[in-house]
């Protein structure tokens, strides 16, 4: 395996020595390809109809050991292996009921008073967090060139997050929903139960499939648990960057396919949450990609308010990735989709 800024099978074999994906292909055992730009290779773990996913682990790149709970409507978004078992009869059947039961999208947004209230808590949060920041030391500004130039995050700053977050008793939360999100946010309803709170709270608008966990909003995912975590996190990021000195950028390339992007939730998708980068290089990657058919590459300045989460405080962002993530509210001013970078 080999890349640039991410890595790549240049000896990956050709599509046409696989076949398109469909309901049929997910048995456990069978192996494929999501059809992102450099066919990240998977294979199946399970298949659960009751529930409306099937799972797979990552098989090569940045995340591999990772598994992803997809959709079954997204089996036509990998390609597999011929030769592999193939569903027939009462499973085949199972799983196309499956398909028409959770054939659900929902739309959530929040009306002026929610998001008065909301904003009114952010403010607090913020102004709480700068205390906290300067009573542990933080410096009045920083420079965060350095940290950008080599895509690596602030060690110091994901300790001043961690004791903050566990001080309020919001350090679990804080581990899943990051590491989640940059695995893959679309995969199960981990994340999905964030964006959702994150719209009733006026923070943006979200369109999505609806939910099929159960479990989604209950224990300590619970909606207020999710909200607490998400008003404190932006508080302390935000404080954290209005500290940064000079002029900061975000960038984002775009590629445009002439086949639909592969992707864990087909159908008509808006999230509260878009992601960038501070980086000029891993935007430039996705410019120059070699597959697609016509590219954008964007640069907007860093709006502290609109930050959710970035690569300087975030651990999970520095693991597997060298992204130099930004997860900002989208807000209708970016001129391209919403999503990953």
């Amino acid at each position: 395996m080999a890349g640039n800024v991410y890595q790549s099978d240049p000896d990956a074999a050709p599509d046409s020595e696989f076949v398109p994906g469909g309901l049929r292909h997910l048995v456990a055992g069978n192996r494929g390809r999501l059809l992102d730009a450099r066919r990240t290779p998977v294979h199946v773990t399970g298949v659960w109809a009751q529930t409306g996913f099937f799972e797979v682990e990552v098989d090569a790149f940045e995340d591999a050991g990772a598994r992803w709970l997809v959709p079954l409507e997204s089996a036509s978004s990998y390609q597999f292996a011929p030769g592999g078992a193939m569903a027939d009869g009462t499973d085949l059947e199972a799983l196309r009921e499956a398909v028409a039961r959770c054939d659900v999208q929902i739309t959530v947004t929040a009306g002026p008073s929610a998001r008065e209230h909301a904003q009114r808590r952010l403010a607090a949060e913020c102004s709480r967090a700068e205390v906290w920041l300067t009573g542990y030391g933080a410096p009045d500004d920083f420079d965060p060139q350095p940290f950008i130039s080599t895509c690596s995050g602030w060690p110091q700053a994901q300790d001043w997050l961690a004791s903050y977050l566990a001080s309020r008793g919001l350090a679990a939360i804080e581990e899943r929903i990051t590491a989640g999100y940059v695995s893959n946010p679309w995969a199960g309803d981990l994340v999905l139960g964030h964006l959702i709170v994150m719209a009733e709270l006026g923070l943006g608008a979200l369109t999505a499939r609806a939910p099929r966990d159960p479990q989604i909003f209950t224990a300590d995912c619970r909606k207020p648990r999710r909200a607490d975590h998400i008003l404190a996190r932006m508080g302390f990021v935000q404080a954290l960057w209005r500290r940064a000195r000079g002029e900061v950028m975000l960038y984002r390339g775009v590629e445009v396919h002439d086949r639909p992007a592969a992707t864990d939730s087909p159908g008509r998708r808006q999230s509260p949450l878009i992601s960038a980068s501070f980086s000029r290089a891993v935007a430039d990657s996705h410019f120059r990609s070699s597959g697609a058919a016509a590219a954008a590459l964007y640069r907007q300045r860093l709006a502290p308010e609109r930050l959710f989460m970035t690569f300087l405080e975030t651990a999970a962002m520095n693991r597997q990735f060298r992204e130099a993530e930004a997860a900002l509210l989208s807000g209708g001013r970016w001129p391209f989709p919403e999503g990953r970078l």
